[in-house]
C-alpha cells in the first residue's frame, strides 16, 4: 500500500462529509457501522454486514431472505456471510448485535480498550427474532423489524 493511500484511509474516517447540497450534511461524520447476526445469512445480510459463528462463512443468504429482499427492491446475491473478528469490531464505531446472546459473543471478542459501542439493533433488551429454520413469516418480520428500526442507525 502507498505512503498516499494510507493516509487517505487514516483521514477518511475522520474528516467529515463534503457536503454539496445541504450545509448540515458538512458536520457529519463517518461512522462504520457493524450490524452482525449468529450466522449472517438472514437477519444481518438483510441489514447488511457479519455473523458471529464461521458454520456460514462464505455462504450465500437464505432464499427465504432473498425472496423477501427481492421483492422489496433489494437485491442479496452478491452477498458471501462474514464472520465477525476482533478485527472487524475495533474498525467498527458500532457494532448492532441482533440479539442478546450476539450481543454477548461480540462483547467476548472485544479488548478492554476497545472503543467500539455495542448495542442491540432495537435497543436495550429488544432482540430481532431469528427467523432461521422457521416458517416464512418469521423472515418477513425480520426483514420488517430491520426496516423500521434503520433510521434509529443512520445520520
Amino acid at each position: 500500500m502507498s505512503e498516499a493511500t494510507e493516509a487517505t484511509e487514516a483521514t477518511e474516517a475522520t474528516e467529515p462529509i463534503k457536503a454539496t447540497h445541504h450545509d448540515w450534511v458538512s458536520s457529519l461524520r463517518r461512522t462504520r457501522i457493524v450490524v452482525e447476526g449468529l450466522g449472517n445469512i438472514c437477519r444481518s445480510p438483510y441489514a447488511r454486514l457479519a455473523g458471529l459463528r464461521d458454520r456460514w462463512a462464505g455462504g450465500p443468504a437464505h432464499q427465504e431472505m432473498l425472496a423477501i429482499a427481492f421483492a422489496r427492491g433489494f437485491d442479496l446475491t452478491g452477498h458471501s456471510a462474514t464472520q465477525v473478528t476482533p478485527q472487524l469490531i475495533a474498525w467498527a464505531d458500532v457494532g448492532l448485535a441482533m440479539d442478546r446472546g450476539v450481543l454477548d459473543g461480540l462483547r467476548g471478542q472485544t479488548s478492554s480498550t476497545s472503543v467500539t459501542d455495542l448495542a442491540l439493533y432495537l435497543g436495550e433488551g429488544r432482540d430481532v427474532p431469528d427467523p432461521y429454520a422457521g416458517e416464512k413469516a418469521g423472515y418477513t418480520t425480520c426483514a420488517d423489524l430491520v426496516e423500521e428500526h434503520a433510521h434509529r442507525h443512520l445520520p
